[in-house]
């Protein structure tokens, strides 16, 4: 009868309303003939545990280097970020190697192998590598697996060599660190051409940054990866021989094989030039069946697979009308996806290339949209070093302040889950984990208290971006014009 009563009074399991009734059943149940009623209506009051605590503290427990206490974790954080800024004001009058770039690194990466990572995503990546060690389908996960077979095929040498669960973690980190490493050496010769020291510059500037940082190494997620295939396309696409068309879709097909949120900027990258549009789809083609073809091979079963269109996106809270108190009003995402499309659409017809184009057409949705999490924003690093060149301060302007946006939700997510985190599922379910309670807490209360003014700068600062590249871009073709 209490727990009937209880549910019909809280009937939607919030976590502040239970501790409420918990209390006032411990006031009323203190006799030693209720202790095992009271104990049942408890259980069935408790949020619901995704994963089994204990099996979680235990892996965590393996994962870290070592429990690194919390004034170390700040230490060290706050030695990675003087690092980065120090190493970045004097790379403008000296020469950048690579101990410097690599020196800024060690910090972020003691963090990342000290601290377990995003709880839903570290351990999606260990229960799909145990899928694929058993030759099962990534479909039939108990989560929703939204992606095609590329990001199974990506984590099957894994599943092959490592056996232990914290391995399988670590693996993931170091997987992302080495693409982290690689896209940091072209980024620099795409943005810095004319440098002796691009390749190292790039690794300073790109890999060492704090929002791919944070994201590839502190969260777990493997957008990275995506963000180099889609780099090196962006090269071969870019490149003025046809021959280039076929091997930069065969890229462009293998990053969207991973994941598949290159497809939003795919319309504004085809836009031009059309005769060379036939062979980079044949690419693109090439590359996503390979991996179909390469996932039988090595895993051989697309059981579920309809799963991936039951996928929407994940809804952050953070966005344009977010910082506002505003609701998004019904069909919000595919307004802000028809805006960014025009946007970069414009851009490419008034002679843009692809990848400017396409870098705005991901920015202005990330600004826009709030089905973008906070992991997601570093999409557009894969386009920024080609609009590197003469808009230094807006790439600053916007990164930095995704950054700190980034770092707080992440440490608040990363180091504990109790207090006001954005997905309520998470808040104080997993008591064992919540290892460093003090800075997670900080890192929330700052997050609820910054990220609006740092939002709305990030907002600003994109529209000027976006503005001050479609003058370049007109001023170019009247320039060529008059010469004409």
């Amino acid at each position: 009868m209490a727990v009937e009563l209880i549910r019909v009074m809280n009937p939607g399991g919030v976590v502040g309303l239970q501790e409420i009734w918990r209390d006032a059943l411990e006031a009323v149940c203190d006799c030693p003939g209720q202790q095992a009623a009271r104990g049942c209506v408890f259980a069935s009051l408790a949020p619901p545990e995704p994963y089994p605590p204990k099996r979680l503290f235990h892996l965590f427990e393996r994962t870290a280097l070592k429990m690194v206490s919390e004034i170390g974790l700040l230490i060290a954080f706050l030695t990675y970020v003087a690092l980065y800024v120090f190493l970045i004001c004097r790379s403008h009058h000296t020469r950048v190697g690579w101990c410097s770039s690599l020196l800024c690194m060690v910090p972020a990466l003691y963090i990342a192998l000290s601290v377990f990572g995003a709880v839903y995503d570290i351990y999606f990546t260990v229960v799909l590598v145990g899928l694929l060690k058993s030759w099962a389908s990534p479909w039939t996960m108990e989560h929703n697996f939204p992606y095609l077979p590329g990001y199974a095929v990506l984590l099957t040498p894994i599943a092959w060599v490592i056996q232990s669960s914290a391995s399988i973690a670590k693996a993931a980190k170091l997987l992302n660190f080495g693409f982290l490493i690689w896209f940091g050496l072209i980024a620099g010769k795409i943005a810095f051409p004319g440098a002796t020291d691009s390749r190292w510059r790039g690794v300073l500037y790109f890999s060492c940054h704090p929002l791919l940082v944070a994201i590839s190494l502190w969260h777990g997620q493997f957008e990275i990866i995506v963000a180099t295939l889609l780099l090196l396309s962006m090269v071969y696409w870019q490149a003025s021989a046809k021959d280039g068309s076929l091997p930069g879709g065969l890229l462009y097909g293998l990053a969207v094989s991973v994941k598949h949120w290159p497809l939003l900027a795919l319309p504004v990258v085809l836009c031009r030039p059309l005769r060379r549009v036939p062979s980079f789809v044949a690419g693109m083609l090439t590359g996503v069946i390979g991996i179909l073809g390469l996932h039988l091979a090595l895993n051989g079963s697309f059981a579920h697979f309809s799963r991936i269109v039951e996928y929407v996106g994940i809804r952050s809270g953070v966005g344009i009308l977010q910082a506002f108190s505003l609701p998004d009003p019904p069909g919000w995402t595919f307004i802000c996806l028809t805006v960014t499309l025009v946007a970069g659409m414009t851009l490419r017809l008034k002679g843009a290339r692809a990848a400017e184009g396409a870098l705005f057409t991901i920015l202005l949705f990330l600004v826009l949209s709030s089905r973008t999490a906070p992991q997601y924003w570093m999409w557009f690093f894969a386009f920024a070093p080609f609009c590197w060149l003469g808009y230094e301060r807006f790439f600053w302007l916007v990164s930095g302040c995704l950054a700190g946006i980034v770092i707080l939700q992440e440490w608040g997510y990363v180091l504990g889950w109790q207090g006001e985190y954005p997905y309520p599922a998470w808040r104080g379910n997993v008591p064992h984990l919540r290892t460093y309670p003090h800075l997670s807490s900080a890192a929330i209360s700052l997050f609820q208290f910054t990220w609006r003014p740092l939002f709305l700068v990030t907002a600003v600062a994109s529209g000027l971006w976006y503005y001050r590249s479609y003058r370049a871009t007109t001023l170019r073709n009247s320039n060529y014009d008059s010469h004409v």
